[in-house]
């Protein structure tokens, strides 16, 4: 009888420990959604967790009366040497060695085992835990841990790693975008005057410099006089290829140029091209120099990244854009009286 109330305190400490550690390992939040899909675990386990504090509350009272309770038996029949080896053991197991360890088959069995009469103990002392737990102000002192940009960015890194994150890496890489989007200025994504294409007011827009014009990736172009540095206007490639007659650069480019400074921020001038719809603008310094450019999609690559590379490119088809979501016909594939 002796040895078998030894074993039962003990069992019933790892038992309450690793049912413990169950709860712990798995966010409430997430324990409702697998519950909402179907899952029946996750189902059985939400009953006891949807009481928070109280079940852990429990679970942790469990195990400290029952190490004391251990302790208390082993010693009275016992030497002090065992007593007290026993005990260090156990103590090491439960509290130290299970809540390092990884949630397993056996300790998710013996959290749904206990499901019921703990979900019953708990509906008639939950009231009362809480209101202790209440007075000492916890909850209203929750903390996240986090106290900068940069801890969520870290944060948003260590989601990324998560071997089973449902988050899609693209998803947590945009939000870590947008997070440092405005630490950013013009100068950090425009494009330096040395690397920029550029047109002579002059220049005719004939098959050859339009297919140099083509080659070099840009789709808008500085218009410039004489000098280099003296702008005059816009060229749009597409309006180029789209005039019918050979003209002059100066022809078909439009005038209107904005201007913005190398150390404004992003999120201003994202702000700026909301307002004037200019899809290029001309970056000048503190000295009025021109010193490159940057275009309304280099700010939207910087917000989003450029893994956003679509082959579909036949907007100009109503019919085409209505089917590229259509399920596949699968008429064809049924077979007939005359295949059987």
């Amino acid at each position: 009888m002796y040895v078998v109330l030894i074993i039962a305190l003990a069992a019933v400490v790892l038992i309450a420990v690793s049912v413990a550690q169950v709860y712990r390992s798995i966010p409430l939040i997430e324990l409702k959604r697998r519950a909402r899909h179907g899952d029946k675990v996750s189902k059985k386990l939400y009953k006891v967790a949807a009481y928070k504090v109280s079940s852990q509350f429990v679970l942790w009272l469990i195990a400290g009366v029952a190490s004391a309770g251990f302790f208390v038996v082993l010693s009275r029949k016992s030497p002090v040497w065992i007593s007290l080896t026993g005990s260090a053991v156990l103590i090491w197991i439960a509290y130290a060695w299970i809540p390092r360890s990884s949630i397993n088959i056996v300790s998710q069995f013996l959290a749904v085992s206990i499901v019921s009469p703990l979900s019953w103990l708990l509906q008639y002392i939950n009231s009362t835990v809480l209101k202790v737990y209440n007075l000492v102000g916890k909850e209203k002192n929750y903390h996240t841990g986090l106290y900068e940009k940069a801890d969520l960015i870290s944060l948003l890194k260590l989601q990324n790693k998560q071997e089973d994150s449902r988050i899609d890496k693209f998803e947590i890489k945009m939000m870590e975008r947008v997070l440092s989007f405005n630490d950013k200025k013009v100068s950090d994504i425009m494009s330096p005057k040395r690397k920029v294409v550029t047109v002579a007011g002059d220049d005719m827009l004939g098959p050859i410099v339009l297919d140099e014009l083509h080659k070099s990736q840009q789709t808008l172009f500085p218009v410039h006089d004489k000098k280099p540095a003296n702008i005059i206007g816009i060229l749009d490639l597409n309006s180029a290829i789209d005039f019918k007659d050979t003209a002059k650069a100066s022809t078909v480019m439009s005038k209107r140029i904005f201007y913005v400074h190398e150390d404004e921020k992003l999120s201003s001038l994202m702000d700026t091209i909301t307002k004037t719809h200019q899809q290029l603008f001309l970056v000048v310094n503190s000295h009025s120099e021109y010193i490159g450019i940057v275009s309304a999609r280099a700010v939207l690559t910087e917000l989003v990244g450029d893994d956003l590379a679509d082959e579909f490119d036949q907007h100009e088809s109503l019919e085409a854009v209505a089917n590229r979501f259509s399920e596949p016909d699968i008429i064809d594939e049924i077979p007939t009286d005359n295949d059987q």
